[in-house]
């Protein structure tokens, strides 16, 4: 059995990593939603749309 000691760093980094993650995952979304249009012209314009 695991002292419950050994596993509070581990469950600290997995904490901390989540929660990097999960603003990772926000900042991108919000740079999709204000440049997503820029992003389709401008792939379009050069035609590189197919590829989504």
């Amino acid at each position: 059995m695991q002292r419950i000691d050994s596993l509070a760093p581990r469950f600290l980094v997995t904490a901390l990593g989540l929660l990097l993650g999960a603003a990772l995952v926000v900042v991108a979304f919000a740079g999709w939603i204000r440049y997503g249009a820029e992003i389709v012209i401008s792939l379009s314009e050069s035609g590189l749309s197919f590829c989504f």
